[in-house]
């Protein structure tokens, strides 16, 4: 019966091949959704982990550091270094601005002390020195020496850090804190948060204290929709992979039916039949999956946002698809099992 099955892969080897594809294809774009829905938490990761810090004080009513709208005195940084337990601390300004005049690019601000915490180590070029310099997210797509347009200031770019953006892919950018307190603040002497090294016992003062952690999964949360929306899409596809073998197993089964009949008639049970169903959805399945990761692969780069596909989602993809291609054969069990061996030796 196993042999048999794959007989019938090889007769009718253009319209399995057809259904593959498609089936591959729906697979394909899951998994670009899957890289999708990780890429959230991967680059709030990655811009965290430029900062250099270990945790972040924000206003009593603020939620998060990077969307503080409550700001603190930069001189809480004082009082915070003072704390036992840390070793360094500084204020940091933290804004959504936008990068030139004409057809401007949103960005994420950071004002940081340079060479303090919140300071990124560039992966080309210099770290920030001094006012009326920048650092970039290479997301941005600019070289070391150019001058970009900020808040009507001209500001020169001293390095590059890879993979620093937020929200869905917004670059992330750095200038001194005095820079930002003038195109923040107007000037005054505040932060958005106070970004520390070091394990205190407690926050000094009425600040709220915020692991990196904590930090991710707030703005997770704020990013809820987007990531919940991605995950419908992922199922969704899946779903349209498993119309796609049903329909397949159907049909073939529907022009089977003589075929059932003979095998039945010939003292094969149907537990038999649903294993050679059953090993031609795991066949079709694993190629759709082998060509959904080989397409999925070639669609990162050329996607217009940041995919970050998991290595454990190559790992799940085939027995997900084996999965899905093994419920889509029930379709053509369920013919099988209703077909009288008498059949066999009926008419044409």
């Amino acid at each position: 019966m196993l042999i048999a099955a794959l007989r019938d892969l090889q007769w009718r080897r253009r319209r399995y091949l057809t259904a593959v594809l498609g089936a591959g294809l729906a697979f394909a774009l899951g998994l670009v959704m899957s890289g999708l829905h990780n890429s959230f938490a991967w680059e709030i990761n990655q811009t965290i982990a430029a900062t250099g810090t270990d945790a972040w004080a924000v206003a009593p009513d603020s939620s998060n550091p990077f969307s503080a709208f409550s700001p603190v005195q930069a001189t809480a940084a004082i009082e915070v270094e003072a704390s036992a337990g840390i070793d360094e601390a500084d204020p940091v300004v933290i804004v959504r601005h936008a990068i030139g005049t004409v057809d401007p690019v949103a960005v994420v601000l950071l004002g940081v002390v340079p060479g303090g915490v919140g300071a990124p180590a560039v992966d080309d070029g210099e770290p920030l020195g001094a006012s009326g310099q920048i650092v970039v997210g290479d997301a941005l797509e600019r070289d070391v020496g150019e001058t970009i347009s900020m808040g009507g200031r001209s500001l020169t770019i001293t390095g590059i850090v890879d993979d620093a953006t937020l929200y869905a892919g917004l670059p992330v950018v750095w200038i001194t804190l005095g820079d930002a307190q003038e195109l923040a603040f107007g000037g005054e002497t505040l932060a958005s948060t106070v970004a520390w090294r070091g394990d205190p016992a407690a926050v000094p003062g009425a600040l709220r204290g915020l692991t990196n952690a904590e930090v991710r999964d707030e703005l997770l949360v704020q990013l809820g929709s987007p990531r919940d929306a991605i995950a419908l899409m992922r199922i969704m596809l899946w779903v349209v992979a498993a119309i796609v073998m049903g329909s397949l197993f159907y049909l073939s089964a529907l022009e089977r039916t003589r075929d059932f009949a003979v095998f039945k008639a010939t003292g094969v049970g149907t537990r038999s039949i649903a294993a050679g169903l059953a090993l031609q959805a795991v066949v079709l399945s694993l190629v759709a999956a082998v060509i959904a990761e080989i397409v999925g692969t070639l669609l990162v780069p050329v996607f217009p946002m940041i995919i970050v596909i998991p290595g454990r989602s190559y790992l799940v993809l085939p027995v997900v698809a084996c999965v899905v291609g093994i419920l889509a054969s029930l379709a053509g069990l369920r013919r099988a099992a209703r077909v009288e061996p008498a059949l066999a030796f009926g008419g044409p």
